[in-house]
């Protein structure tokens, strides 16, 4: 699937990664009721984004590659409202692309623009109070969604809920303790089923060579039909500590560490995952022109099974022309790897290039 906990996912960025090109938006306040009244505490921001992505994906060695390229539109809005106990923000973007696929992995009907298709959706509600002068509660939840209307079995859905305390050590430095939950659903109705006589076959099989009993043997087939059938769901129970330290007036560096257990389904596992992620948001010296750094380090350590990892670096700019439009740029690259003796070193790399117009 197109979301992978510790794939192209993640993304807590998830999406983190592509933020300067995500929601963007002018703060605009309602009008006042009277010419001395107080402004609303109500927000509301929309804009639209546009330009060209292309998406690269392959192995290291002997290994055919993956291309995709063409264009996207990404709508947003946010509404905000803020008073002196409360801070909510409910915002939402839907991005749409359509392009060409390239590369030795991509041949026949997968270079169609047709299957090169997705719409995302992703809503987000933040929820922000104080509880005293130093310590405040913070309370995030997300909906992303992926559909592609050729490539079916990539259809999912992933929720995040990350309630966290955040406690403001000096003026300049506060660290957050979170509990982190998520749970990705795959969507398409006919991927449980995949293989299922093979896999019942298996498990048969297997009771055989234990010197189970017959009725042993229909239970593990019965068992493994049931479980082949049913929709396949991943699902992180973790913690997550961060440090946030200003280290300049525009300058702020924020270090996360996470960490917990996984199961799937699907592939009948579990195990603990692990995150180091550190965000730089910076000026350039050059007037106008932002830049946010990330990078990120995954690790996956199924039992009885292998360790998978990667190590991915996000690299944003964004150039305001005036008040209404800005040029943006994102580049993500990843390189991942699991211990499996066979296993090859793999790579993606993802690029946005475009502009945001701020209504």
């Amino acid at each position: 699937m197109k979301l992978k906990l510790f794939g192209v996912f993640c993304a807590s960025l998830t999406l983190v990664g592509a933020s300067n090109l995500y929601a963007q938006g002018t703060t605009v306040e309602a009008p006042a009721a009277g010419i001395n009244a107080p402004a609303s505490p109500v927000t509301f921001s929309p804009s639209v984004a546009l330009g060209a992505r292309n998406y690269l994906s392959g192995k290291f060695t002997n290994g055919a590659s993956e291309n995709e390229a063409g264009a996207f539109v990404r709508p947003s809005l946010e509404l905000g409202y803020k008073n002196n106990v409360v801070s909510i923000t409910a915002s939402y973007f839907a991005e749409i692309f359509s392009g060409r696929g390239y590369g030795d992995g991509k041949t026949g009907d997968a270079r169609t623009f047709s299957n090169n298709t997705y719409i995302q959706h992703y809503p987000v509600l933040k929820v922000s109070g104080g509880l005293t002068e130093d310590l405040k509660l913070n309370a995030t939840a997300t909906m992303e969604t992926w559909q592609y209307p050729a490539r079916s079995a990539e259809n999912n859905y992933a929720l995040e809920v990350i309630p966290e305390l955040v406690y403001q050590l000096t003026p300049a430095v506060s660290v957050a303790a979170a509990y982190y939950y998520v749970r990705i659903v795959d969507t398409d109705t006919n991927v449980g089923g995949k293989d299922l006589a093979a896999k019942v076959k298996s498990s048969v099989d297997t009771a055989k060579k234990e010197a189970k009993s017959i009725e042993d043997q229909m239970q593990a087939a019965i068992n493994t039909a049931a479980a082949a059938g049913a929709t396949p769901v991943t699902q992180l129970n973790a913690g997550r500590l961060t440090i946030k330290a200003k280290l300049a007036d525009d300058v702020t560096l924020s270090t996360a560490l996470r960490a917990g257990k996984q199961t799937s389904n699907k592939e009948g596992s579990q195990g603990y995952a692990y995150r180091l992620q550190a965000d730089l948001s910076t000026p350039t010296g050059i007037d106008s022109l932002s830049a946010n750094l990330q990078y990120r380090l995954n690790i996956l350590d199924v039992k009885g099974g292998n360790i998978s990892y990667y190590n991915r670096g996000i690299v944003e700019l964004s150039y305001e022309l005036n008040q209404s439009w800005s040029i943006d740029g994102n580049n993500m690259f990843k390189v991942s790897q699991t211990t499996a003796a066979t296993s090859k070193a793999g790579y993606e790399n993802e690029t946005y290039l475009g502009t945001t117009y701020k209504f």
